[in-house]
């Protein structure tokens, strides 16, 4: 029986929004999720506050770090909605380096910086191949951070995420592996479109933009880029950055 699988073209901001100037889409669709934000930057800086007023340091801390963590999300939300915005006006370029497979941790260490740190533990690396892939170094970023925060954010808190990298000749595959909520089959066609957040996400956060950044970016190096159910539950993201024929003029963006 075959499983549904969203893999389609990345839809436009103007293909979802019609003729509105795509510049204020993006900052209205994103205003929502940076207000919610903005709002948890004030109350924890307001708790830390009053508890040092009150000489509870303990509670002070607590707010600290809540306040260091809201800090950290609205500069990643900042972060996506500045690449979004280059992605959208063609103007982000690929500047094509060679990477060695020694390079894969590293990789999966710099993507989890912005990553809870209870949760960093929780990604397990597999890489099998030895070639040298050819990819732009400000892809891999973006693209591995939504892929692990998001198997991360919405499966157990007690599982594992692997993230695997395949390596030939002909280019580089990512697969991130969760057993979380996963995603209704109805709605994995619309993952990709900017904004798009699945009905089972509950309360947990975010402005809806990683996936729409990830098959863009992949489209940007000729790849492809699937989701899937799970073996058992969760979702599997499997992707393929093609190898550029030539690495002596960047590609932009069309």
């Amino acid at each position: 029986m075959n499983r549904p699988i969203a893999s389609a073209h990345a839809p436009t901001i103007e293909e979802g929004k019609g003729s509105r100037n795509p510049a204020s889409v993006l900052l209205s669709g994103a205003g929502h999720g940076l207000l919610n934000r903005l709002t948890s930057i004030s109350l924890a800086a307001e708790t830390a506050e009053l508890a040092l007023e009150k000489q509870q340091p303990a509670v002070a801390l607590r707010g600290i770090l809540r306040l260091q963590d809201s800090i950290g999300s609205f500069q990643r939300m900042l972060e996506d909605l500045l690449l979004a915005n280059r992605l959208i006006d063609s103007r982000q370029v690929l500047e094509i380096t060679a990477w060695e497979s020694s390079f894969f941790r590293e990789w999966m260490v710099q993507a989890l910086r912005s990553v809870p740190e209870a949760d960093q533990g929780r990604v397990k690396l597999a890489v099998d191949g030895t070639a040298v892939s050819q990819t732009d170094p400000a892809i891999i970023d973006p693209l591995l951070f939504h892929l692990l925060s998001n198997a991360l954010k919405f499966s157990d808190p007690t599982s594992e995420v692997e993230l695997r990298f395949d390596a030939t000749a002909d280019g580089l595959g990512i697969t991130v592996t969760d057993s979380g909520i996963g995603i209704p089959p109805a709605e994995l066609a619309r993952v990709g479109e900017p904004f798009f957040r699945a009905s089972n996400v509950g309360g947990r956060g975010g402005l809806g933009l990683g996936t729409y950044i990830v098959r863009a970016l992949v489209n940007l190096q000729g790849g492809r880029v699937t989701w899937e159910p799970g073996t058992e539950s969760g979702t599997r993201v499997s992707l393929f950055l093609a190898a550029p024929k030539s690495t002596a003029t960047p590609t932009a963006l069309s």
